[in-house]
């Protein structure tokens, strides 16, 4: 009887170090989704701006030109400010409420030049790369940038 004790409690201690280590598992995978849930703290996670049917030696990006500009979020809810060079110029509107994980708007570059855009969400900002912006000149559907 001994034996049969032993296993008994063997098989039982197993089982026990088995629904432990599930609770422990799905414990963190609840952790995981609450700090990866919209509400868990507003984030940008990149920006950038899409040149389209835009064309140019050097740049598609030009003056007078109207382009798209994405932000993917984590925030659903809170609103995104977007900038260029650090002032709200040029964006169509400037603040947006994300459609999903991306805050859209446009952005018409106001003048040549390097370019910085950013967005910002509940205090945090990300920037995208630089973004070169020569005169261009507006074809409807696409801008020519010489």
């Amino acid at each position: 009887m001994t034996t049969t004790h032993s296993d008994s409690s063997s098989r039982t201690s197993h089982r026990t170090g088995r629904s432990t280590a599930a609770v422990t598992g799905l414990g963190a995978v609840a952790t995981a989704l609450v700090l990866a849930a919209p509400g868990a703290g507003a984030v940008p996670q990149n920006v950038g701006a899409d040149p389209g049917r835009s064309m140019g030696i050097t740049t598609p990006f030009g003056t007078t030109c109207t382009y798209q500009v994405r932000a993917a979020v984590n925030n659903t809810t809170q609103p995104v400010t977007f900038r260029d060079n650090n002032v709200m110029v040029g964006f169509n509107p400037p603040v947006v409420t994300p459609n999903g994980i991306v805050a859209t708007t446009t952005w018409t570059p106001p003048n040549p030049g390097t370019h910085f855009i950013s967005a910002e969400q509940g205090g945090v900002v990300v920037t995208s790369a630089p973004i070169e912006v020569r005169t261009g000149i507006n074809a409807g559907t696409g801008c020519a940038v010489p």
